[in-house]
């Protein structure tokens, strides 16, 4: 067994795509499918399940998981740190996110954490929801940020809340609305809107039996993006008024002309840090 094996193992185990960690790893589809075939043999078990559309983990393939990024987290951090003294350990906490604007708002919460824990080091992810609560329930990731309705399904998770947030809309500072302490669905029947898809973000609805995201009545087409970060592209470009939850606005959003106003259909809701199981780095990250 060598470290090559185990980085293949690794990008293999977080893309479920060869393709994609051969691409990530710098190494063709048959070199990273060489050294994943070594590795199963030596272990003499199936680290995954193939077919033609897509790849899994075995229950083997999950247990080794944790054990292989532990090792290779500890070999990476060891090229740029020096033990202390006490030979502690250091420890990789694995953060997921589903937006890189989500990082604004943990930002002091991380460097309270490097300053009372300077041997933690955290490893930050970027998928999809879907994808990393399926990571941190297989304990590939030991916390996500997400809101408490997204989780609502899943009590079995640790929720600590940061703040509230309500779903806004981002327009220009000298658009009409603007000045409002909020806007109804309604009043941008006539704008061009530019929404997530619904599978990025589940949404909770308190007014309306339908989901104001559909936007059915709207006059002109609603353009629907795959990423926080294209829609406020988009809205800074003047393609349309974003509609987005406060987590994956900016906060410099002003820099751009732009301004945020809740929207009236959505409920207020809880966003925050969720873990599978308390230790004592994840405590301390809630509590930071």
């Amino acid at each position: 067994m060598n470290t090559q094996q185990l980085q293949c193992f690794c990008s293999v185990a977080e893309h479920l795509n060869f393709t994609r960690a051969a691409e990530e790893l710098y190494l063709s589809v048959p070199t990273v499918t060489h050294h994943i075939q070594s590795l199963e043999a030596e272990l003499n078990t199936v680290l995954f399940v193939r077919s033609r559309h897509a790849v899994s983990l075995t229950k083997s393939g999950v247990t080794f998981y944790a054990d292989a990024k532990e090792i290779m987290s500890k070999i990476e951090v060891s090229k740029a740190h020096i033990i202390s003294k006490d030979e502690e350990a250091l420890k990789v906490v694995r953060l997921g996110i589903t937006s890189s604007v989500e990082l604004e708002f943990v930002e002091n919460k991380l460097k309270k954490l490097c300053v009372e824990y300077p041997l933690v080091m955290p490893e930050i992810i970027i998928d999809s929801y879907e994808i990393l609560l399926r990571m941190l329930k297989n304990y590939q990731i030991d916390i996500m940020l997400a809101s408490k309705y997204m989780l609502k399904n899943h009590p079995e998770l640790y929720f600590a809340k940061i703040y509230e947030y309500k779903t806004c809309v981002i327009l220009p500072i000298d658009h009409e609305l603007a000045k409002r302490d909020e806007i109804s669905v309604s009043e941008i029947k006539k704008e061009r809107l530019i929404i997530l898809q619904s599978k990025e973000i589940p949404y909770s609805i308190q007014k309306q039996s339908r989901n104001p995201y559909i936007f059915s009545d709207q006059e002109y087409m609603t353009i629907t993006q795959g990423s926080s970060v294209s829609c406020m592209t988009l809205a800074y470009a003047g393609y349309g008024l974003a509609i987005l939850p406060e987590f994956y606005i900016p906060m410099d959003i002003g820099k751009h002309g732009m301004t945020k106003v809740p929207l009236k259909e959505t409920e207020t809701d809880d966003y925050g840090v969720a873990a599978i199981q308390k230790n004592i780095i994840v405590s301390a990250f809630y509590s930071a």
